[in-house]
């Protein structure tokens, strides 16, 4: 699989100081932006059993687990959507 390690920073086109999100030694599986520019993620959690993983809108956690598809997050309208065990779950986005 493939995965980014780091944080994501979103810089706005008209200025203002940069943001950034998921920032932790995780693996970031994959990330959407809201229509407010704040980044949600998918990532797998360091020093955790190798398949803990959380979704994440800014620095709340929406979801916590061991079943979770880092790679499946995607956004559909105004929700977040990614798989735990196989099932679709969803979030509002903010």
């Amino acid at each position: 699989p493939d995965y980014a390690s780091g944080s994501i920073t979103v810089r706005a086109v008209g200025g203002g100081p940069p943001r950034r999100y998921c920032d932790e030694r995780g693996d970031v599986g994959a990330f959407v932006l809201t229509r407010r520019g704040t980044a949600a993620c998918a990532l797998q959690l360091p020093g955790r059993p190798p398949s803990t993983s959380e979704v994440r809108v800014a620095d709340e956690v929406v979801a916590r687990g061991t079943g979770i598809d880092i790679h499946s997050l995607h956004r559909r309208g105004d929700e977040l959507v990614w798989l735990d065990d196989d099932v679709e779950q969803t979030a509002p986005l903010p």
